[in-house]
Parts: structure tokens; C-alpha cells; sequence
């Protein structure tokens, strides 16, 4: 959120090694998670009921893929996946990832993403080294709204799932409650620290207020509380481990515009490791909306926050 979003994990990272890979396992799994950011786009209300299905509009996936050209490198800061190149097949539904993780110049991860008939995502494989030994596999069932229900995968596509997550939802498609069954034993108990759970709580506009995950049938491990400042396209997210006493970690996401399960990874992240209010480290997203870079130390990542946040107010000023 992958996420996905993938969150109750993050609030152990203390120390500059952690928060490194808090942010690359952040952004390399792209798991869904719930649609927490909605409301920061400004188009979504609570509805009684929702609309099946007939001729609906393209997704926001499928209306960029004719405009993708691929993503240089960013300009500054530790960079992570320098360069994107996106070939797509319309007529098929498939996109062709290549991207440069290391930075070296050259492609060494690929995956191929087949696309439903509404342009989401629904099967992908990656291929390691971009070689021709898959790494991974993936398959993600949608009900028929088509919103994310199941979201699977086989980490060595080796023919069976390790890693199965599912989202219950309400009348209005929000996730009230995800479940990760690693494994995919489909049996969830409290000693078993392999199946986690998370509850999420709605407000009035339908934004997700508060959530508590942890390990099925047990107390919840953490608890998130949620505010936003949908001008700004700001969500801000404060965890708390065993529910209890001050917060221990503060994630703040910028979101660049409308997003849905498939676009949640694309958030601007600044993390506050200790809910000092200062950002211990910020990732900000390149246009492409692959390639991001990596930022330590409060003054640059304030600044950067300042920057976007105002580019979201004045680009929604300019669309009313």
C-alpha cells in the first residue's frame, strides 16, 4: 500500500538501516491496501449502494498507457528504481516493465502485467536479472464492482500460493477488515504468528479513521489513527504499538491525485520515526510513477513536503 500496504511492520524501523528497508519493502511488493486515500482526492462519498458494473470507465492504469514513455532517473537524493521503460500491447491488456533498480544503467527487473477489459490489474510475473526464470507470481480476484478482494501470491511461482491476502468490504466497498495468510493454509489461530489481521473504522465522509491489526484471534499488536488535509492531498497516519500510550511512529503520504487499489504505492511518503515532528526520511515519486528517490534529514524532506503540497492546492484550485 502492496501498501499495502505492509504496514504493521514499519513501526519497528528505529535506525538508518531499518528505515531503508522499511522504504524499499514499502514499495517493492505493491500489495493493495484499503482505499484510505479516496477522500484526499475529493471524489468519493459514503453511497448506500454501488452500481454493478456495465461499460464502466477505464481505469486510471489504463487511460496512462498510452501516454507511458518510461521514467529517467531522478535528479537528486539516494535513487531507487532510476529508470522505468513501459512497453504496452492495448490490443492484448499486457504491459512490459523493464526498470533499473541498481541505478547501473541497465534493466534487472522486468514483469509482465496482464490487464482485465476495465484496464486493472489482475495477473503480473516478475522476472529477476530479466531473465527468463520467473521470481514471482501473481494473480488479484475482483468482485463485481471491481474492487480487490483476494490478492495472491507465489513468491517462486513454483505452481502454489505463500502469501494470500484477502479484503472484506462493506456495502459502500470500503475494507473493513484484511486478512494475510502467509502460507495460505486458509486456518487462522491466535498462536499462529503467519495469519495477520487488521480492522479498519470509517468516518462520516468515508475516509478510513482508525485501524488495529495483529495476529488473527489475538489482541491487535498496533493501532493507526488517520487524518487528512484533502486540499493538500495529505494523509497522516500515527501508530501506536499495543494500542496503547503516545505514538511510536508517524507516516505522512502526499497523494498526486484520484487513486484506487492499483494506485496506492504512488503516495510520497515522509517518515517522523519518532513522532518528533521532524521527517527522519522522505521518498518522493518520479512522474512515471515508478522510479523514486530517497531523502534523509528533516530541512530537505520539509521543503519537499512544502513543494508538493502546494502543487496539489494549486492544480485543484485550477480544476474548480
Amino acid at each position: 500500500m502492496r501498501r499495502r500496504k505492509t504496514i504493521v511492520l514499519f513501526i519497528v524501523a528505529a535506525v538508518g538501516l531499518a528505515l531503508v528497508c522499511l522504504i524499499v519493502f514499502q514499495f517493492s511488493r505493491h500489495r493493495a491496501g484499503p482505499d484510505a486515500g479516496k477522500a484526499v482526492a475529493g471524489r468519493f462519498r459514503p453511497k448506500i449502494t454501488r452500481p454493478l458494473r456495465k461499460n464502466a470507465p477505464r481505469s486510471a492504469l489504463a487511460q496512462k498507457m498510452k501516454a507511458d514513455a518510461g521514467g529517467g532517473p531522478p535528479a537528486a537524493g539516494q535513487k531507487f528504481y532510476c529508470n522505468v521503460k513501459v512497453t504496452n500491447d492495448e490490443a492484448a491488456g499486457t504491459r512490459w516493465l523493464q526498470i533499473d533498480t541498481k541505478c547501473t544503467g541497465a534493466y534487472d527487473r522486468c514483469e509482465m502485467q496482464w490487464l482485465n477489459a476495465y484496464g486493472e490489474l489482475v495477473r503480473s510475473i516478475v522476472y529477476e536479472s530479466c531473465g527468463s526464470v520467473a521470481s514471482e507470481c501473481r494473480e488479484i480476484k475482483r468482485n463485481e464492482y471491481g474492487e480487490i478482494v483476494a490478492d495472491n501470491v507465489d513468491s517462486k511461482c513454483r505452481g502454489r500460493f505463500d502469501d494470500c491476502r484477502t479484503h472484506e468490504r462493506n456495502d459502500h466497498g470500503d475494507v473493513v477488515e484484511e486478512v494475510d495468510d502467509k502460507g495460505c493454509k486458509g486456518v487462522l489461530e491466535a498462536d499462529d504468528d503467519q495469519h495477520d489481521c487488521i480492522s479498519y473504522v470509517y468516518n462520516e465522509d468515508g475516509t478510513v479513521a482508525s485501524d488495529a491489526g495483529g495476529t488473527c484471534g489475538a489482541e491487535p499488536d498496533f493501532c493507526t489513527d488517520y487524518d487528512y488535509d484533502l486540499a493538500a492531498g495529505v494523509q497522516r497516519e500515527k501508530i501506536t504499538r499495543g494500542c496503547q500510550g503516545a505514538p511510536e511512529a508517524c507516516f505522512t503520504r502526499i497523494y498526486p491525485g484520484v487513486i484506487s487499489d492499483d494506485a496506492s504505492h504512488d503516495a510520497h511518503l515522509f517518515i517522523d520515526k519518532g513522532c518528533t515532528g521532524n521527517w527522519s526520511v522522505c521518498v518522493i515519486r518520479g512522474d512515471d510513477g515508478y522510479s523514486f528517490e530517497h531523502f534523509r534529514g528533516n530541512e530537505i524532506c520539509a521543503a519537499k513536503f512544502a513543494e508538493i503540497t502546494q502543487r496539489n492546492q494549486e492544480s485543484r484550485q485550477n480544476q474548480q
